[in-house]
Order: C-alpha cells, then structure tokens, then sequence
C-alpha cells in the first residue's frame, strides 16, 4: 500500500497546510513577511485571484527565535491551492537569505513532512 493521501481535510473540506522556514538572521522574518506581501502584490497585478483557491492571503507564523511558518488555508474543492504553495514556497527560497526551507505541516493533523507527498485534492 502507498503513502496516505495528505494533508488531512477538514469536515467542510477545506486544508490547512504551512511551509516551514529556519531563519539564521531575525532580520529574516521580516523578510520573508516582505516576499509573501510582494508575491500577493505580484499576482494581484496579474489579474491571478487567489482568493478563489485560498480562504485567505498566506499568513505569517513565527513557530520561535529561528522558525517561520508560511499558512496557507485552502477552500474545499480547490486544486490549486498547493500550486501557490509551491510557488510562493519557491519564491522564498529563492530571493530571502539566510532563509533555508525545511518541509510542510499538515496543521489539521500536525503531521510535518519534509517534501510534498501524493496531495489530496
């Protein structure tokens, strides 16, 4: 049998799942608020509407003095949602230093991983 479908959806179907990042500089979160707040600028411009896919723009959440998490809340039905996940996921990876990626956090089941599994959509 293969890898359990992730993440976890809620009872209206919605998901909950946040990009972690370990940030060696406290100039760092800042930072990545900054690349998350450009991105949306970014796709705004573009006519892109993620609101149609996320219940509410990627959110910020420092986890502690090294960690920020990246919140994204997907409506039940979407697809997608892990597309922007990725996406802004690599945006920051890309353009924030002293930012390194360490996985995603399924926060309705709390069940971290390192990499995407097989998503449930």
């Amino acid at each position: 049998m293969g890898e359990p479908v992730w993440p976890t959806k809620r009872a209206d179907g919605s998901v909950s799942v946040a990009a972690r990042f370990d940030v060696s500089d406290p100039d760092g979160f800042d930072s990545v608020r900054r690349c998350v707040a450009r991105w949306l600028a970014e796709k705004a411009e573009a006519g892109v509407e993620i609101g149609r896919d996320l219940s509410m723009p990627p959110q910020t959440a420092i986890l502690d003095m090294s960690k920020i998490e990246v919140v994204f809340d997907g409506r039940a039905g979407s697809r997608m949602w892990k597309d922007w996940l990725v996406d802004l996921t690599r945006e920051i990876t890309a353009s924030v230093d002293g930012v390194r990626f360490e996985g995603f956090q399924d926060r309705v089941s709390g069940v971290f991983r390192l990499r995407l599994p097989r998503l449930q959509t």
